[in-house]
């Protein structure tokens, strides 16, 4: 999960919305 948050935090909006469908999905 770690590497989650690494990817939302680099992502940034753009990481939170895809990270908000992986874990939906």
């Amino acid at each position: 999960m770690a590497e989650i948050w690494s990817n939302l935090a680099r992502g940034g909006a753009r990481g939170r919305f895809r990270l908000m469908s992986g874990l939906r999905r």
